[in-house]
């Protein structure tokens, strides 16, 4: 059962370092993510952009 929205996964010893991944109940609040990307990318202009969301899979 997952806590929370992300999970803290060790990827190197030394020194340690961490990734931090959606868990499903992250991935469940994609949609809210989503929308509030957009919201905050309305009134930019393109080359202002905060965020750009590329899809893993086809880039």
């Amino acid at each position: 059962m997952d806590a929370g929205p992300l999970e803290r996964r060790r990827y190197q010893n030394r020194p340690p370092r961490y990734e931090y991944v959606l868990t499903m109940t992250g991935r469940s609040l994609r949609p809210v993510i989503l929308a509030l990307h957009g919201r905050g990318n309305k009134d930019l202009a393109p080359e202002e952009r905060s965020l750009v969301l590329v899809d893993q899979a086809t880039g």
